[in-house]
């Protein structure tokens, strides 16, 4: 859309006058001296525009401390998924940059003060975004005329490429038992926008599991007078123990 352009734009000018990651980014609360090392770096390849391998790596890191199956790890994986988001914003991945900024969010409420702290006006490019909340969403779809008005025949999306939320590999019974329900949005172009969890046994393992594959998701979306249009949607994840 027309506004997401601009904000990576932006983005773009905010992190070249950002200050050196390694010794601004607030870290000291991640005890693990690798995972506090393995941030930095993420942060300062971001700082000299190594985007590609920010992202790679940001993701990577993500995955490698979930698949550990470790308790309390919400902070780090939180950290990941931002500074993703960053990357995916400078390389005009815009949907994806949102969904992970949002995730982040999830995850740890505060981390939005936290790379203020390093990247000046980040926060506020992220929060000018029409999908910051629900309610900003809905608001900008109808001016936009992509959201149903009441009395529409309104078909629901459908989901076409639905897979499975991945359990941790090293402790696969570490989110079993676990239940998450989120609700989104479902796109024009059938991809998912604007996480928030409506009920979690407070598992960031499982917040995290089941963001990152509805991120993945593809659906049919919904139709108004057979014109395609945004339409809420919700998903429910229910964490098995493993054999």
């Amino acid at each position: 859309m027309r506004i997401r352009a601009t904000v990576s734009t932006l983005l773009v000018i905010a992190i070249a006058g950002a200050p050196p990651v390694g010794a601004d980014l607030p870290l000291d609360s991640i005890q693990d001296d690798g995972a506090r090392s393995a941030l930095r770096n993420i942060g300062l390849q971001l700082v000299f525009g190594s985007y590609p391998a920010a992202m790679r790596n940001a993701e990577g890191f993500g995955w490698n401390i979930f698949n550990l199956g470790k308790k309390g790890i919400g902070r780090e994986l939180a950290y990941a998924l931002a500074l993703q988001a960053v990357a995916e914003a400078n390389m005009g991945l815009s949907r994806d940059a949102s969904w992970h900024w949002e995730s982040a969010q999830i995850l740890l409420p505060e981390l939005s003060y936290e790379v203020m702290r390093t990247y000046s006006g980040l926060v506020a490019i992220f929060d000018s975004s029409p999908f910051n909340t629900r309610e900003t969403a809905v608001l900008y779809l109808q001016e936009e005329g992509l959201w149903p008005s009441e009395g529409q025949n309104v078909t629901a999306p459908r989901a076409l490429d639905r897979i499975s939320a991945p359990m941790p590999h090293k402790r696969s019974n570490s989110i079993a038992g676990e239940k998450v329900t989120i609700s989104f949005l479902v796109g024009t172009d059938g991809r998912v926008y604007s996480p928030r969890v409506e009920t979690t046994d407070n598992s960031a393992l499982a917040t995290f599991s089941a963001l990152q594959v509805l991120n993945n998701w593809i659906y049919e979306p919904a139709r108004s007078n057979g014109e395609p249009k945004f339409a809420p949607a919700t998903a429910s994840f229910s964490f098995q123990k493993g054999k």
